[in-house]
């Protein structure tokens, strides 16, 4: 029969899995033709909201309706990658270029994207994924997420063996 106690302790053990494979997780790199990132506006919502992971591959071409990231040319190596869905392509001295518009914007952009200038298309997402990250980073989140339920484990793993060695003993003083 699980006893509140056992409930407990299986739910605490999944929230250290999970919290420890999305901090891991984070700090990897994406599978090979992969990329992930986060989407720091609102220009997507409700498709993506902010704060959201997003997966994303490079394909040769992209059709309207796909949600692709990418980044200006005449942007800053640093400059964050913009996700933004195709409304439509044109063709601009000989290239393909594509209309992107968010689906929160009522325009869209108004500049078009060359292919060369995509990262790729949104394949999956993870809604919220970065607040959660960011509570894990900073010192309160990571003793809320990591820190005290490993301490949990540690103290009761320590508590059963001390019930266990106790045990043994009491066997032996017996005698």
């Amino acid at each position: 029969m699980l006893t509140i106690k056992k409930i407990v302790k299986i739910f605490g053990a999944i929230i250290i899995l999970l919290s420890a494979l999305f901090v891991v997780g984070s700090f990897l790199p994406a599978p090979v033709g992969y990329d992930i990132l986060l989407v720091r506006a609102k220009s997507m919502e409700p498709a993506i909201s902010y704060g959201s992971l997003v997966v994303v591959k490079s394909f040769g071409s992209y059709n309207r309706g796909d949600i692709i990231s990418f980044k200006k040319n005449n942007l800053s190596p640093e400059a964050p990658y913009t996700t933004h869905r195709v409304y439509g392509s044109l063709i601009d001295n000989g290239r393909i270029a594509y209309v992107t518009k968010g689906d929160g914007n009522e325009f869209p952009d108004s500049t078009t994207v060359f292919e060369d200038e995509i990262l790729g298309k949104v394949v999956a997402k993870v809604p919220y994924a970065a607040k959660v990250l960011d509570f894990v980073k900073n010192p309160a989140g990571f003793a809320v997420v990591i820190i005290a339920p490993l301490v949990w484990i540690v103290t009761d793993y320590a508590r059963k063996m001390y019930k266990r060695h106790k045990g043994q003993n009491k066997g032996q003083n017996d005698v």
